[in-house]
């Protein structure tokens, strides 16, 4: 996902502009934080508390933090994490909805 050097880090070639390489990590998927930040693909994704985040399914791009879910990088409107089913996995993910395993 993405390296990093003293100064820099980096998604794939391009730098992430405001990442700091200390407390960067990768997470699932194409996600990465920061002690202040969160990413998807190197882009950051406005708002999103990196010590609450969490990817809910990598493979949809579907992540969440206290209180907001994302598809990609874009808050799912009307989608409230704290009401999320417990125990159960996210099968899909949309810029309008998640889904969930039965």
């Amino acid at each position: 996902m993405g390296r990093r050097d003293d100064k820099h880090v980096f998604y794939f070639t391009d730098r992430i502009a405001d990442a700091d390489p200390v407390s960067f990590r990768a997470l699932d998927g194409p996600y990465a934080s920061d002690s202040q930040r969160v990413y998807w693909m190197g882009k950051t994704i406005a708002g999103a508390d990196p010590s609450t985040f969490r990817v809910l399914n990598a493979d949809f791009e579907c992540s969440a933090d206290q209180v907001h879910a994302y598809y990609r990088q874009s808050v799912i409107p009307d989608a409230d994490p704290r009401s999320f089913p417990p125990g159960r996995a996210v099968t899909g993910c949309t810029e309008t909805s998640v889904s969930f395993a039965q």
